[in-house]
């Protein structure tokens, strides 16, 4: 299973809560961040979406809110 840990500026806290995500778990990364984890990414998306902004959006996210990504 492939999960993405996506790193997310505090001024989007707003709009990731509004579209369901959980926004509670602090980023270890910046502590001007906030925590998003997708389990189960789909393996193809990571195919198609090299750069992280844009599998970010695939998932709903702000592109430019995106501070730092894992993929595990």
């Amino acid at each position: 299973m492939t999960t993405a840990i996506f790193h997310v500026d505090n001024d989007y806290k707003e709009l990731a809560e509004f579209f369901g995500y959980d926004v509670n778990q602090s980023s270890d990364y910046d502590d001007n961040c906030f925590k998003v984890t997708i389990k189960n990414v789909d393996l193809n998306a990571l195919k198609v979406f090299t750069d992280w902004g844009d599998l970010a959006s695939h998932y709903g996210l702000m592109y430019e809110s995106i501070v730092y990504t894992e993929i595990e």
